[in-house]
Formats: structure tokens, C-alpha cells, sequence
């Protein structure tokens, strides 16, 4: 892998990651804010635990405010963080993939000694590389929090596999982004898929009789109020993530491989 080709993909995508990785932190720190008075106001448990549960899960609420990483569990991670993780990797995958192949701005890369399958993986690492970037951006802030406003407890181990699970299932909607983005250069098939399973796991997690349309979504495993109270993801979960990430990107620079590219 040339070096020079994940660089162009990451100079693509670098000011929107570092646009992402700033409003993730002022949220972030902005909840840790908020998060003492919350703790210790009565009035606001009482309230929460007399709403429907339904009612909190589609908004992203939270009933336990007992841990600040229980809490981020459902203010931040529980939907916040899965709508970034979607609109950030389908966009940016369409500014790396699709939008050049609209503009024909490859002519440089088709006519060069670079093959297209290493020009394909280069732009799956570079995104790749982005979503380590808002990681380590969202760990940062979330620690900075406790330390700021909380003194500085955090539940180490669940918010390490919280933002784990976060980045693997975004590599993986990178994977299958790539895939359909090298095939049709149009950003609607990956989001509109995405938006199909983030729905199949929140019918899933709302009605028990279909709880198998979360064990089939790519979020079934991104369950953050679990995470949170110590429910890690099995090794086999992992690792399914990992290699399912890995054959998409091998099909993606095949798929890419094989269209008819004008120069």
C-alpha cells in the first residue's frame, strides 16, 4: 500500500474529521457540564423513571444517571453518536469514492502505475483513519469531563468498549459504503441501507417478539446502556466486525476494479 494514497484520501476528509472531532467534544463536554446537577436532583429521576421506556429509547434518554458513563450511555452514544457514525462515513465515503468518479478527477490515478484496487484500499484506510480520529477525539473529551466536572471518575473498561464497538461498526458501514459506492457513485444505497438497519435494531430492541431484527442489524452488537453496565461483546462479535470489514474492502477494490473508467 503506497503511503501517497491513503495521504490523498485523508487530506480529502481531513477538515470535515477535524469539524466532527470538535462538535463531538463541546457535546461531550457539554454533558459533563450538565451531568452533577442532573445526578443530584430528584425531581429529574423521578420524572424519567415515570415516562415510557419506549418514549426514552427513541429520544436518547437515559434513566440512570447513577455513573457519568452510564449517563453518556444514553446522552451521547445511545443515538447521537450512532447519526454521526452513519452520516459521517456515507458522506465522507461518497467525497472519496463517488464524488471523483462524477467529476472525473481520477484521470491522474487511472493513468498512473497505481492499480485501482490499491487506490480503492487507500481510500478505505483513510476513512478508517478518520474514524480513529473521532475515537480518540470522543475518549479525549469524555475524559477531559470527568476530570473538569465529575472528578475524574470514569468506568474505565466501559468507555473503552463503548467507543470499540463504535468505531468497529463504523468501518464496517465504511466497508459496504465502499462496496456500493464502487459500484453506483450515488450516496444513496449505503445510507439508505444503514437507515434500514439502524431501524431494524431499533424495532428490535422495542418489541421482544422481533428482537431477531436487532441479532440481524449491524447494530445489534452497539448496545451502549449494556455496555455501560458491563455487558462487553463477545470475542466471536469482534472479530466477525473485523473480518467482515476486511472482505468488504477486498470486494469494494474488486467491484472498482472491473467498471468501465473513462479517462
Amino acid at each position: 500500500m503506497k503511503a501517497s494514497v491513503i495521504s490523498l484520501g485523508w487530506h480529502t476528509i481531513r477538515k470535515s474529521t477535524y469539524g466532527y472531532s470538535v462538535g463531538i467534544a463541546v457535546y461531550i463536554l457539554f454533558l459533563a457540564w450538565v451531568y452533577p446537577s442532573l445526578a443530584t436532583n430528584p425531581a429529574v429521576t423521578r420524572l424519567l423513571s415515570n415516562l415510557p421506556p419506549v418514549l426514552l429509547k427513541l429520544a436518547g434518554v437515559s434513566s440512570n444517571f447513577s455513573t457519568y458513563t452510564g449517563y453518556l450511555s444514553g446522552e451521547f452514544y445511545s443515538v447521537i453518536d450512532i447519526w454521526i457514525i452513519m452520516w459521517f462515513v456515507t458522506m465522507e465515503a461518497m467525497h472519496l469514492v463517488g464524488t471523483p468518479r462524477q467529476n472525473h478527477s481520477l484521470q491522474w490515478w487511472l493513468s498512473s502505475p497505481i492499480s485501482r484496487s490499491t487506490w480503492m484500499l487507500g481510500q478505505f484506510l483513510a476513512l478508517a483513519l478518520a474514524l480513529v480520529f473521532l475515537t480518540g477525539a470522543t475518549m479525549a473529551s469524555e475524559i477531559l469531563g470527568a476530570w473538569w466536572f465529575n472528578g475524574g471518575h470514569v468506568y474505565w473498561s466501559g468507555m473503552i468498549w463503548l467507543n470499540l464497538v463504535a468505531l468497529f461498526t463504523g468501518v464496517l458501514i465504511a466497508g459496504y459504503s465502499m462496496v456500493f459506492l464502487a459500484w453506483v457513485p450515488t450516496v444513496t444505497l449505503p445510507l439508505t441501507i444503514t437507515l434500514i438497519f439502524y431501524a431494524m435494531n431499533l424495532i428490535g430492541g422495542m418489541a421482544p417478539h422481533l428482537g431477531f431484527l436487532s441479532t440481524l442489524s449491524i447494530f445489534g452488537v452497539y448496545q451502549p446502556s449494556l455496555i455501560a453496565a458491563g455487558a462487553v461483546p463477545t470475542l466471536s462479535a469482534i472479530l466477525a466486525f473485523i473480518l467482515g470489514s476486511a472482505i468488504l474492502a477486498w470486494l469494494a477494490s474488486l467491484v472498482f476494479a472491473r467498471q468501465d473508467l473513462t479517462l
